[in-house]
């Protein structure tokens, strides 16, 4: 079950990733805020050849997708807003998680093949951004 769990997911966001304004293969200087790109659900901002990045914003009590790999990819993400539960299986799916609470500041790098699990527990909604190196979706 997990397993279809996460392949829609993935089509969602390939869904949304694709008609994202953002999405671009540019690699020239790109400029934004978070008040333009905050409030969907999962926003690819900008695209180039070597990263992307995308922002994120979960209601309380959800959960932003997951537990998931990006087997390719390094992710860093940066919490501007509210509070996320983050689980990360170091050892692969079969060992246990590491489970931190994040809040407002936090920087989070996980790197490619690490398979991870993101919920909002703050009152507000969760806002994160990531950068994906080399682009995922």
């Amino acid at each position: 079950m997990p397993e279809m769990r996460e392949a829609r997911i993935s089509e969602t966001f390939t869904e949304k990733a694709s008609d994202a304004r953002g999405m671009t293969q540019d690699d020239g200087v790109f400029w934004t805020t978070t008040q333009e790109e905050t409030g969907p659900f999962f926003n690819v901002v900008h695209t180039t050849k070597k990263a992307q990045v995308t922002m994120m914003t979960v209601e309380p009590g959800k959960v932003a997708g997951g537990p998931n790999t990006h087997e390719a990819s390094d992710q860093v993400s940066l919490i501007l807003e509210g509070e996320a539960t983050v689980r990360a299986w170091e050892d692969g799916p079969q060992g246990e998680p590491t489970e931190k609470v994040c809040p407002e500041g936090t920087l989070l790098h996980l790197p490619a093949g690490t398979q991870h699990w993101v919920k909002s527990t703050g009152q507000e909604p969760l806002v994160f951004f990531t950068v994906y190196a080399p682009p995922e979706y």
